[in-house]
């Protein structure tokens, strides 16, 4: 009898042993997540969902489309050149010119005076010509700035070129009296067009025409003091743009020089850096320096 009754004791306390055991497993299961209720049937764990739903890199790399443009970082900047000789020549991209949709007006602008030439990029633009008045310069000004706009800055460089005048207005010439007032200073009195020397690749040696094409330069600013001639030189858009920009330096000191040999006073003349030293047309035609003459300015 007292067998039994030990064998019931052991039977209870090892059950009850085994029962504990099971609860604290259980509890184990549950805080770590790998219990019944943590993971339903047929139901990926929470991190596999999550794994699934965010793509990695490599999957966000591949799936994006093919042909998708990227932008170039060397895009060609925006500028521009139009004359009534060479039309328009433009470069780069015109998305972000405010004016660009009303350019079919520049054509306007050209007829307004002799060999205007309108140049730049998107926030600087110069104008180059002869007009035969002061009002016209500033009338031709202030028109193309109201087609630009004031986010551009205009350089006015129209040269006032007085116009002949009219056979039914004139009159017999008096004979010169002295010789201030021959017939070579009369024909002076007209300020001569703007001059263009053109170099050769990678020169600043002056061609052997130079001479005579500055002639009547030379002419009028030894007959008239106050005036100057305003020299700028350019280059081509080939090789480097350090190089370039020392290389049409050169050349406007060259043309400089050669105005001083010929008896022109270096006071009456200036050495001026356009806005942009890349010539306009074709790259024979930029490789120039232009010679413009300022009269009392």
């Amino acid at each position: 009898m007292e067998a039994r009754q030990l064998d019931v004791h052991w039977y209870t306390f090892w059950t009850q042993i085994i029962a504990i055991a099971l609860v604290i497993l259980l509890a184990i299961l549950w805080f770590a997540g790998l219990g019944p209720a943590a993971t339903p049937c047929c139901q990926p764990a929470s991190g596999a969902v999550a794994a699934l739903a965010t793509p990695s890199p490599l999957m966000s790399a591949a799936s994006a489309p093919a042909s998708a443009p990227t932008a170039s970082a060397s895009a060609e900047a925006f500028h521009f050149t139009v004359s009534a000789a060479q039309g328009l020549q433009v470069a780069g991209a015109t998305a972000a010119v405010g004016w660009w949709d009303q350019r079919d007006k520049l054509d306007a602008l050209l007829k307004q005076g002799d060999h205007i030439e309108i140049s730049g990029d998107a926030s600087q633009v110069s104008l180059r010509g002869n007009v035969d008045s002061a009002e016209a310069k500033a009338q031709l000004g202030a028109s193309l700035q109201a087609l630009l706009g004031p986010q551009v800055t205009l350089d006015n460089q129209l040269q006032v070129v007085a116009a002949a005048p009219s056979p039914a207005s004139s009159t017999p010439a008096a004979a010169p009296s002295n010789p201030e007032s021959s017939p070579a200073t009369v024909a002076t009195a007209t300020l001569p067009p703007v001059v263009e020397v053109y170099f050769a690749v990678g020169k600043s040696a002056l061609p052997p025409q130079t001479a005579a094409e500055l002639n009547k330069v030379v002419t009028y600013l030894k007959a008239h003091p106050d005036s100057r001639a305003v020299i700028s030189g350019y280059h081509d858009s080939s090789g480097s743009a350090a190089l370039n920009a020392a290389l049409s330096k050169r050349r406007a000191q060259a043309v400089q020089a050669a105005l001083v040999a010929a008896g022109v006073p270096e006071v009456q003349t200036e050495l001026r850096k356009p806005q942009n030293t890349t010539g306009s047309g074709d790259p024979a035609q930029a490789r120039r320096v232009d010679v413009s003459v300022l009269n009392g300015q």
